[in-house]
Order: C-alpha cells, then structure tokens, then sequence
C-alpha cells in the first residue's frame, strides 16, 4: 500500500517564524505543494516559502501579511488563498503574542491584555470563522484521498493553544487566559462542525527556542 500523502492547500497564520514555520515545513514533507503563509513579518514570510521551495521545487505559495484581529485581513487572507487555490483544506492557526513582562492580573494594564486577546483568541476566532466558512462550501474530499477507514471530511483545522491553556503558570497575564479561550473555541467548533465534516483539534506546546 502507497504512504499516504497530503495533496490538498494548506493554510498556516503565523508563518514567518516558530511553530508557524515548522508547521508549513511539515506539510511539505507530507505531500503538500500549495500553501497559503500569513503573518504580519513579510520579511520572515519569504524566508520560510524560500525554505519550502529549496524542499520541493514544486511547492506554490501565496504570502499574505495578514493581522489575525481584523476581520477584514482575514477574510482578504482567505479570499486570497480561494483565488489562487481553489480551495483551503487544512488549516493552523498559529499567529499568537505575548505579554512583554510577566504580569498578573493585577498588574497587567488594560492594553497589554487588550493586545494579547485580540490576536491569541479574537485572532483564531475569526480565521477559523472565516476558514469554516470557505470549507463548508467545499465537497466532501474524494474516499481515495482519505486514510483508509476514515469519514469524509471536507477540510480540518488545527488550533496552537499552550500548556498554560491546561493549566495557567503566575505572572503569564493575558496569555493563559487567550490559550484556555483557544481550547475552548476548538471544543465548541469540533462538536459544531463535526458531522459537517471539518474536523477541529488543538495542541498545547510547552516552552520552545
């Protein structure tokens, strides 16, 4: 039996460095060619799609500087990639900030939370509201390009929370209470959209370089 390989478009917020980079850096050694990279660093953003191109030279991509907080950057983001694409069959929402100092709640002033909400938890709101939204008008994908006993499923879209989404850790401010927020956005929308076949899931990272 051939390995399974991912044919579909990838879209990956956050891309320019970290996770977000790594993310799209596993895709393409998964079989992925056509990616969708977004973040504020256009910079970092041609550094990661000149990394993936040195990988495969097949593999497209579409950069977009995109502010995950505002709605009308995402939804351009999305309509960008659907232009390009066709489609948008995977997804990781992976943009996130953080607080400067570590604060608790107390001490922490009213835009530094202001911040950290708006792109950690307003952020993957409104990209997964958006991205559900393109794949519900989506078919479903063909059986042969699933795993073998799966469902159908007509895209699934991971979500970047943290350790202290689980657990909190002192003086992380706005942060845990962004990344409890994520985890609780990825359990409404994986009961929500499950049967319409966009599956949701979230993973909670611990300390990285």
């Amino acid at each position: 039996m051939a390995p399974y390989s991912m044919d579909g478009v990838a879209l990956i917020t956050g891309a320019a460095s970290g996770i977000g980079r790594a993310c799209a850096v596993a895709f393409v050694e998964e079989g992925v060619k056509r990616l969708i990279l977004a973040d504020m660093n256009t910079t970092g953003l041609e550094e990661t799609s000149s990394s993936l191109k040195t990988l495969n030279p097949e593999v497209e991509t579409v950069l977009t500087r995109t502010d995950t907080s505002s709605p009308e950057d995402v939804q351009k983001m999305v309509d960008t990639g659907v232009e390009n694409f066709g489609s948008i069959h995977y997804t990781v929402n992976c943009a996130g900030v953080s607080t400067t100092s570590r604060a608790g709640s107390a001490e922490l002033p009213i835009e530094a939370w202001d911040k950290v909400i708006n792109v950690n938890l307003r952020g993957v709101w409104l990209c997964q509201r958006a991205v559900i939204q393109q794949m519900l008008k989506q078919d479903y994908l063909r059986p042969d390009q699933m795993r073998t006993g799966s469902p159908p499923e007509r895209g699934c879209i991971v979500n970047i929370s943290s350790i202290v989404g689980r657990s909190g850790l002192v003086g992380t401010g706005a942060y845990a209470a962004s990344k409890h927020g994520v985890l609780g956005q990825t359990r409404l929308d994986a009961i929500s959209y499950g049967g319409e076949g966009i599956r949701v899931n979230a993973v909670c990272p611990g300390f990285i370089q």
